[in-house]
């Protein structure tokens, strides 16, 4: 393996985002919604890159989150993995029903991971205006 703790770091930061997305219903995504940020697309994409090998090997191998949680984060992603394409819809984030099973799980892996705090980490996030310009910087950037 060859990335550091601070990768690491980065790479958990990246799965508790998705987690804490995928645990918020329609009205708190809809708040968060900025021009340069799409909780949706945040959604799938930190889900394919939280929970590729590299990242989530990393994650455990610094021991981010306790290996007690490995398949029960496992089990999570294969479920979310299977919303399809028609299910990312706002209408559907609210009443689906795996949208609702899907939820139920972030926030119970949260709990567990002893995580309070439902705000989105910028530790590791860059953010610029429609013109280009920084707008906000991570504190470990």
């Amino acid at each position: 393996m060859n990335y550091s703790k601070r990768d690491g770091d980065i790479f958990y930061t990246n799965l508790l985002n998705t987690l804490i997305l995928f645990s918020k219903n329609k009205e708190e995504l809809q708040k968060i919604t900025k021009p340069a940020f799409d909780p949706l697309y945040e959604m799938r994409d930190g889900l394919e890159y939280s929970f590729s090998l590299d990242c989530f090997e990393t994650i455990f191998h610094y021991q981010f989150i306790e290996e007690s949680l490995r398949d029960e984060l496992v089990l999570f992603f294969i479920e979310a993995n299977n919303l399809s394409p028609d299910h990312w819809k706002w209408e559907l984030i609210e009443t689906g029903e795996l949208w609702s099973k899907v939820r139920a799980k972030a926030e119970l892996l949260l709990q567990k991971m002893n995580i309070m705090s439902r705000k989105y980490i910028e530790d590791y996030t860059i953010s610029f205006d429609e013109d280009g310009n920084l707008t906000n910087k991570g504190k470990k950037i």
